[in-house]
């Protein structure tokens, strides 16, 4: 090794360096790379590493879709329904797409797709 570069030098500029590379890309990437969803043919798709849909939310089950701001309730919203929404978010925002299911215990669905407004119009042209 260099002079004055030892392993203990090199140990430590890692520990300090790999949380701040790996902090920028899980804020600018979320967990994105792990699951995503998209607006499908027959519902909206929960994907898994980018390749494999497993699951999907039937068009028919949806009864409204739109855009929540972070801590915010929209005329949408109720009380119960804030503390009943599945959060499936992968990507680190401050504003979340609302499904809301026809029936079911947990009517509200949060989701943060790649591009909200476009899913939200593809979305909602598909519920009519």
């Amino acid at each position: 090794m260099p002079d004055g570069v030892s392993m203990q030098n090199i140990l430590i500029v890692s520990f300090i360096l790999l949380p701040i590379i790996g902090g920028a890309f899980l804020i600018k990437y979320g967990l994105s790379h792990l699951f995503d969803v998209a607006a499908g043919a027959d519902g909206v798709d929960l994907i898994l590493f980018r390749n494999f849909v497993v699951g999907t939310i039937n068009y028919k089950s949806i009864s409204a879709v739109y855009k929540r701001g972070a801590l915010r309730l929209s005329d949408e919203d109720t009380v119960v329904g804030a503390f009943l929404t599945v959060p499936v978010v992968n990507r680190i925002r401050l504003t979340g797409i609302i499904i809301k299911l026809q029936s079911g215990i947990f009517r509200y669905i949060c989701v943060t797709p790649e591009k909200p407004d476009e899913f939200l119009r593809q979305v909602a042209s598909r519920l009519g």
